[in-house]
């Protein structure tokens, strides 16, 4: 489909307007950064409070440690544990969430002015080889995908990185075979998550495109409806309507239909993954190189890291859809207005506007060839 070549995405060019726009606000961006990252250590670090509280049982059922010991320890473990988790966890989630929105709001509202101002002054040419409903699908639908966007990026790709390397490292102080399985899964995981997002690239445009032509038509007879009225042409019209909502139809589901096998083949992947870890690791601990502590250690940290492997590919596959939506609005500000300013031309000011007319003539050859 030729038309579709609009709407090719260029990534580079997005992340780059992206991050032209997150420069404006240096001092949130680097406060939002430090606050993920203690949230992240923070979340972490209740592991190893398992891992001692684990030890220390073990301890105690060996007759190692007396009862008033190992009590004294395990409320000194939940004292900590409610003051990391419950405060200092609470405390940066509110901040976290308060500083984001701020970036988030600052960055859309910039963006809508920007763009609203920019297709505004393009030349008169442009509008009239646009269809309004399309300009008007592409900046609504481009603008509230930002936010899409900026939450993947944030939410969903940033914490995951710092728990994948704090669960790996972790992991490979105890036990190296453990901890490269685990690395093997998630490069499996993520890898064939990332291909078949990437395959889904083409049918969202051509989802998206039949989505625009469908808006289109919808201007174009609504804003003519007294002509559809006039003539008679409602079944006509609906008709066309329903012709074009089919095209959608089959897009769309061309587009759905790749998330059924992503489900099945990850399923495989993490169940395998996970296999091999619990063979690994409890090899290890058969041998004496861990503790039962240990093993705690390394399957608490996994399942925790499970939900976040997930919520890195749905983070990924929300940024491709919201990629392919922006880059139709940031793709305008390529547009260059053909009416320039000569340089150093000074600001018109126009206070009574007029048509002035010169030399127009025009008839009715068939008849008299009067001229006007």
């Amino acid at each position: 489909m030729n038309n579709l070549k609009k709407y090719e995405v260029n990534t580079r060019y997005n992340l780059k307007i992206i991050w032209s726009y997150l420069m404006k606000y240096k001092w949130l961006v680097v406060a939002l950064f430090f606050v993920v990252v203690s949230i992240e250590l923070i979340a972490f670090f209740d592991n190893f409070l398992f891992k001692f509280l684990i030890d220390k049982a073990t301890a105690f059922s060996d007759g190692l440690v007396s009862q008033n010991e190992f009590f004294e320890f395990l409320v000194l473990m939940i004292g900590i544990f409610f003051l990391l988790r419950g405060i200092g966890n609470g405390a940066l989630w509110f901040l976290n969430i308060r500083l984001f929105n701020h970036l988030e709001g600052r960055f859309m509202n910039q963006l809508e002015k920007d763009s609203f101002w920019h297709i505004l002054n393009l030349s008169y040419r442009y509008h009239i080889n646009k269809k309004t409903g399309s300009i008007i699908s592409q900046f609504t639908r481009g603008v509230s995908k930002i936010e899409s966007m900026l939450d993947a990026i944030y939410f969903n790709f940033f914490p995951v990185i710092i728990r994948i390397i704090l669960s790996v490292s972790v992991i490979i102080y105890f036990d190296v075979a453990t901890a490269l399985a685990l690395l093997i899964m998630v490069v499996l995981f993520v890898s064939y998550g990332i291909w078949l997002t990437n395959k889904q690239k083409t049918p969202q445009n051509e989802a998206n495109y039949q989505e625009d032509i469908l808006k289109q038509n919808l201007s174009d007879v609504f804003l003519n409806i007294e002509t559809v009225k006039y003539f008679g042409k409602e079944r006509r019209t609906q008709t066309y309507f329903a012709n074009l909502s089919g095209k959608l139809k089959k897009a769309r589901l061309k587009f759905w239909g790749y998330f059924s096998w992503y489900i099945a083949v990850q399923s495989v992947i993490i169940i395998g993954g996970i296999s091999v870890i619990i063979y690994l690791s409890f090899s290890s601990f058969l041998s004496g190189k861990i503790s039962l502590g240990s093993i705690t250690l390394i399957y608490v940290a996994i399942w925790k890291l499970l939900p976040y492997l997930y919520g890195l590919m749905h983070g990924y596959r929300q940024f491709v859809r919201s990629n392919v939506d922006v880059s139709a609005l940031l793709e305008i500000f390529k547009e260059r207005n053909e009416v320039v300013d000569i340089p150093e031309a000074k600001n018109l000011k126009v206070k009574k506007g007029e048509i002035e007319y010169k030399k127009v003539f025009f008839s009715y050859p068939q008849t008299r060839g009067e001229a006007f």
